[in-house]
């Protein structure tokens, strides 16, 4: 999960790429008639008169296009993101020019009733190089012999949106009106850490220390909560420039996610816990770990089919006998957040001067519970 807000002295809007694909509609299938085809002059002709509208900025009439009119948010997002027309109230205050070059179309047939056309975007702005995208439209002919959108994939139109938008609002501003000091100095100091690490990919400022999230071999950000074997090892160094977590781990949670100053680990589906120390406090060998409401203990540990407590000395205890109804009444219950306040009570930010924002790893718990 993440959550927006950072160092930086000015606000940094990001539009979440959560519409992966917009599915605005069934293809309809016609029974006992005969069914209208389309060609690729009519797309072409569709496509055209769809960037038409884009020009114009006619929201109304842009929806009209898709096979689901209704006002979803997806679409709402994709025809807001086109016409790229900039708010009173857009703090950014950037611009740029968004092109869909229609004529370039590659239309492909399907069916007599169903095509795609992967259209080529340009963003463009005088003072910025040119960045090429594309997004690939799914366009059925219904029984009345009207085209319409039925699918949009727009995954890497809006990655490279975002991308092109706070490249252009960083060239706005000096690096003085857009990060603190102590993320000026973070990015400086990540730079000397290339020599040993292959990435420094996060840091947190803890109580006026800066701690450096680091990368040995290739990142791969996109899979990172994926279930999937990691080409790299992550570690993490402290103020000192020194090791507190050797980079051999698959994943490093945010600094108190779970408890407070420890910093919870995860290794070939295994979990435990490291302090700002760099000593091991709950050794990397555990399944689950239940953070839970008791006088005597801090979390439930599980291991296979056996199960252990960790007391409040950070002890374990013999294998105990555990009830799962007895656990989940003891379940310590995350306190709510913001997506602008980290519930740990640090800030993770991105070691990128285009990808803005903080990161938020929640603990393995509320995954494996949510």
């Amino acid at each position: 999960m993440h959550y927006l807000g950072c160092m930086k002295t000015k606000p940094i809007i990001i539009i979440a790429i959560t519409v992966i694909v917009l599915t605005v509609g069934g293809y309809f299938i016609f029974r006992g008639k005969s069914k209208p085809s389309t060609s690729s002059n009519e797309i072409s002709n569709f496509l055209k008169a769809f960037k038409a509208q884009v020009i114009k900025g006619n929201r109304d009439s842009l929806m009209s296009y898709f096979a689901d009119k209704q006002a979803s948010e997806p679409i709402n997002k994709l025809i807001t993101t086109l016409i790229n027309k900039q708010r009173k109230s857009d703090e950014e205050d950037v611009s740029f020019n968004i092109e869909l070059n229609v004529e370039q179309a590659e239309i492909t047939q399907i069916n007599p009733q169903l095509a795609t056309a992967v259209v080529p975007v340009t963003f463009s702005e005088q003072h910025l190089d040119t960045r090429h995208s594309g997004i690939t439209f799914t366009i059925q002919k219904n029984e009345q012999n009207k085209l319409s959108i039925y699918q949009a994939d727009a995954r890497n139109f809006m990655s490279d949106y975002i991308a092109y938008r706070n490249t252009a609002w960083t060239k706005k501003y000096t690096d003085k009106e857009i990060y603190s000091p102590e993320t000026l100095k973070a990015f400086l100091d990540a730079g000397n850490l290339f020599a040993k690490y292959d990435s420094v990919i996060w840091f947190t400022h803890l109580k006026k220390q800066t701690y450096f999230y680091v990368v040995k071999g290739k990142w791969d950000y996109y899979n990172l909560m994926k279930d999937t074997t990691k080409i790299y090892k992550m570690g993490l160094i402290g103020p000192d420039y020194k090791e507190v977590i050797p980079a051999e781990y698959d994943l490093i949670h945010n600094i108190s996610g779970t408890f407070p100053d420890l910093i919870e680990v995860e290794k070939d589906r295994k979990r435990g816990f490291y302090d700002l120390s760099g000593k091991v406090v709950i050794p990397v060998e555990y399944d689950q770990i239940f953070p839970v409401n008791d006088t005597e203990n801090l979390a439930a540990l599980r291991k296979g089919d056996e199960y252990f407590w960790l007391k409040n000395d950070f002890s374990v205890s013999e294998k105990a006998e555990v009830k799962i109804s007895e656990l989940f009444s003891k379940l310590k219950q995350p306190n709510s957040f913001t997506l602008t306040k980290s519930p740990a009570g640090d800030i993770t930010e991105f070691n990128s001067r285009e990808q803005h924002g903080s990161i938020y790893i929640p603990p393995l718990t509320l995954l494996t519970l949510g």
